[in-house]
C-alpha cells in the first residue's frame, strides 16, 4: 500500500525539483519495503508465519535483524546520493551489508537452527 500511496505523490515532486529520479524510486521502494518487514502486524509477516506454522511475534523478531541493517544500509547509500558522492561507494556498501549478514548469520541463536 505504501508504494501505491507514495509513488504517484513523490515522482511528481522528483521531476518539479529537478532531483534524481532514480534515488527517488529507490527511496520509495526501500522504505515500502522496510517498513513491510519491521512491521509485526503487515499482512506479509502474518502469511509468513502462518506458512512457517509460527507465530507472526516469532516471525518479526527473525525478521529485524535483516530489515534493520538493510535500511541502515539504505541510509547510507541515500546520503551519499544526496551529498552527490561517487556512485560506486554504492559497491562498498552493499559488501559491507553482505558482510554484516554472514556475521549475523554465524552468530544466530541455536534455538533458531533447530526451530
Amino acid at each position: 500500500g505504501t508504494v501505491i500511496i507514495m509513488m504517484p505523490l513523490a515522482v511528481p515532486a522528483a521531476i518539479a525539483t529537478s532531483a534524481d529520479l532514480a534515488v527517488t524510486i529507490g527511496a520509495v521502494l526501500s522504505g515500502g519495503l522496510f517498513g513491510d518487514h519491521s512491521s509485526p502486524v503487515s499482512e506479509t509477516t502474518i502469511l509468513s508465519s502462518t506458512g512457517a506454522d509460527t507465530t507472526p511475534l516469532a516471525h518479526f523478531k527473525t525478521q529485524m535483524p535483516y530489515a534493520i541493517t538493510n535500511g541502515f544500509i539504505a541510509l547510507f547509500i541515500f546520503v551519499l546520493a544526496g551529498l552527490r558522492a561517487n556512485p560506486w561507494l554504492a559497491i562498498g556498501a552493499v559488501a559491507l551489508q553482505l558482510g554484516v549478514m554472514l556475521l549475523l548469520k554465524k552468530s544466530r541463536s541455536p534455538a533458531l537452527v533447530n526451530a
